[in-house]
């Protein structure tokens, strides 16, 4: 990003690179907001890809890429702030991105998933019948035009079976359950461990597998479910942001479904909150990420009493409610037992987190400028990057001889 950054700064106007350098910054910034889901980095990343589209005389090859870009980051916009008029304007940028790709054109298997993952969306929103039915046909043509051994089979695989299920949960046909658990499972064979996308190829499976359960009530589907529930919101691989919502839908789901383990999901869930509402960002960022959480420590406690784990329900309940409260609180923690063992560790902790806790609040540098004058971007890279240090000096300190409990 630093980079892009930099090259769009030194890129004269009118100089024939300019669309392409709006379009990569707005890629970066796309990018990092899939990562930590800072709102602003999206919006950022929707000015620079409409700049880049504004730039791109019309013929040019990249016209077709340049309106599918934003279709995406419309598309991401929707999902976070659930306005259909960023739908709509994903699913016309998307049909333009459709248009302009020609036949025999590499990304045109791409311009049809994408395309169809809008029209899945309005489905999920207006529940209209039609829109599914092309989700499914534009995954279809995706698929067709996928050839074997492409990186992107597995995805285009998953898209189509979860509008499979979708089909099947309107319908009730089971024909329908019966592909969604066919492609799933295409999907998962077709990705490698430690792919970033393995623990959501699990959740859709998970959840195929679960409607099959409800529908024969066979114990293995249910122990299967369960099974890739686990791995969805556990394996190591995957972004943080999308394990928690991965594990969170498990304790939905196992809240209503016992066999499901809800002690276990719900303790999946109060595990990965740290990550979801993470140090790094702004105090802002992390109560409106919090408040994204529902009823968690409710729901969590709930789960517990029902269990008759009374202490594990007032546990979770504290943790889930006060975590922005207990991040604050552990960055001012006294670190006397740390400075008698080493002095040198707990200073640079005691430094880091002095900084962390003073500029969690605003938008001022973290470390002192060289000039007189620093971008909310350069302010943001800068908490990031001590959040980071913090959590791995702290996973330093944990490992030496009677500190593995520390903070």
């Amino acid at each position: 990003m630093e980079c892009d950054t930099h090259a769009l700064a030194l890129t004269p106007t009118g100089h024939p690179d300019m669309s392409e350098r709006h379009a990569s910054l707005g890629a970066s910034y796309s990018d990092r907001y899939r990562r930590l889901g800072e709102l602003v980095d999206l919006e950022k990343a929707i000015e620079y890809k409409a700049r880049a589209l504004e730039l791109t005389p019309d013929g040019h090859p990249d016209m077709s890429r340049r309106h599918a870009s934003l279709g995406v980051s419309y598309a991401d916009q929707y999902r976070r702030l659930g306005k259909l008029a960023d739908l709509d304007k994903a699913i016309e940028y998307h049909t333009r991105a459709l248009t302009l790709t020609p036949d025999g054109h590499p990304s045109l298997s791409l311009r049809h998933a994408e395309l169809g993952v809008s029209y899945s969306d309005r489905y999920q929103r207006l529940g209209e019948l039609v829109d599914l039915e092309k989700a499914i046909e534009c995954f279809t043509r995706a698929i067709v035009l996928t050839p074997d051994g492409h990186p992107e089979m597995s995805g285009r695989r998953a898209s189509l079976g979860v509008s499979y299920a979708d089909r099947y949960q309107r319908l009730g046909e089971l024909a329908d359950l019966e592909k969604a658990i066919e492609c799933h499972t295409r999907a998962l064979a077709l990705t490698f461990d430690g792919h970033p996308r393995f623990p959501s190829r699990h959740q859709n499976y998970a959840l195929s597998l679960l409607h099959q359960y409800d529908h024969t009530g066979n114990l293995v589907c249910l122990t299967n479910s369960l099974h890739s529930f686990r791995m969805a919101s556990q394996l190591f691989a995957g972004a943080p942001r999308d394990k928690f919502q991965n594990a969170l839908r498990w304790a939905n789901l196992a809240s209503k479904q016992s066999l499901l383990n809800p002690i276990e999901a719900y303790q999946t869930v109060i595990d990965l909150l740290p990550q979801f509402i993470w140090l790094g960002a702004t105090t802002n960022q992390r109560y409106q990420d919090l408040s994204l959480t529902d009823n968690l420590a409710v729901n969590a406690c709930f789960a517990a009493i029902q269990s008759s784990n009374y202490s594990l329900g007032l546990q979770w309940l504290e943790h889930a409610r006060c975590v922005v409260w207990n991040q604050s609180m552990m960055l001012r923690s006294p670190l006397d037992q740390l400075h008698t063992s080493y002095p040198e560790l707990a200073t640079r902790l005691q430094s880091i987190s002095g900084q962390l806790h003073t500029h969690s609040f605003d938008s001022q540098p973290v470390l002192p400028a060289a000039s007189d004058e620093i971008t909310p971007e350069q302010v943001g890279q800068q908490r990031r990057h001590m959040a980071s240090e913090y959590h791995n000096l702290l996973a330093h300190i944990r490992q030496l001889p009677g500190f593995e409990s520390f903070l």
